[in-house]
């Protein structure tokens, strides 16, 4: 069992890392083999659309950009369980954290119907944020479901999360220009929350092992399974905008899905909020 474990953030010793780093500890726990990799010590950037990745007698799945990050989606898509961990910046996770996600969602994806990539990688995102969990639950949630729901589609893999807010930035607020914040409060949330974010950051990290057992393939595309769109749509579109592959047309009522296309991941059926999207 093997685990990779990533620091998309640029501070290695603050809280996104402590938090990694319990999540290392109760990886090994239970027996894991595992890497840790600071994301910002390594040379790259985002993807450069070179399409290389989808030459139909390349190497597949694979990206072939010769730099630092292309070796790291090697292993990732080797490992058993990949855990990342993201400060929130300007709302979304870091710029790195986002490159990573490109490339390596990109690279095992045709523009067909069928995947590269044959295994599953179960996948732990832990978020920090100085925001409060109002905030989270409230305004950021939705957006990373969004990213969750591509990790879960393109690596076949369970995906849990967890994230600290309220965090403590900076151990002087008086040396900087942060007078929004309140000192007090902010170190108060980090002794009594804290430790309890170590402590769930652990156990994110033991249960990748119950996940490890699933078989190692990937969906299903060909025959008749899939979903299907019944007469209850209401056409407006959401299936569409959750549907990672672009499969559903909405000129028409009920919404149509291109079966030869589909994904099978489901996404169009969590988002209907009609609930006209069925299985089968």
């Amino acid at each position: 069992m093997k685990t990779i474990i990533i620091n998309a953030s640029p501070r290695k010793n603050w809280n996104t890392a402590q938090l990694l780093k319990q999540a290392q500890k109760g990886a090994e726990s239970v027996g894991a083999e595992t890497e840790y990799v600071e994301l910002y010590d390594l040379r790259f950037t985002g993807c450069r659309s070179c399409l290389a990745c989808k030459l139909k007698n390349g190497r597949h799945p694979g990206c072939a950009w010769k730099d630092e990050l292309s070796p790291l989606i090697d292993r990732i898509l080797e490992a058993d369980e990949l855990i990342i961990g993201t400060p929130i910046y300007w709302g979304e996770p870091t710029a790195q954290f986002r490159a990573l996600m490109e490339r390596l969602l990109f690279c095992v994806t045709p523009y067909e119907r069928r995947s590269y990539f044959s295994g599953s990688v179960n996948v732990g995102l832990i978020y920090t944020m100085n925001a409060p969990r109002a905030y989270y639950e409230n305004t950021l949630r939705p957006y990373l479901d969004g990213i969750e729901g591509l990790f879960k589609s393109f690596l076949h893999g369970e995906v849990r999360s967890y994230a600290a807010c309220d965090t403590l930035q900076v151990q002087d607020y008086s040396r900087y220009d942060m007078g929004l914040f309140d000192e007090a409060h902010k170190k108060q949330r980090r002794e009594e929350q804290f430790p309890a974010d170590l402590a769930a950051c652990f156990e994110l990290g033991r249960a990748g092992k119950a996940a490890i057992g699933q078989p190692k393939e990937a969906p299903e595309l060909e025959g008749e399974g899939g979903y299907f769109i019944t007469e209850a749509c209401i056409g407006c579109g959401t299936c569409a905008d959750a549907c990672p592959g672009g499969c559903i047309s909405t000129d028409e009522v009920p919404c149509v899905i291109d079966r030869a296309r589909c994904l099978r991941c489901g996404s169009c059926m969590d988002a209907c909020p009609v609930g006209a999207i069925e299985s089968r």
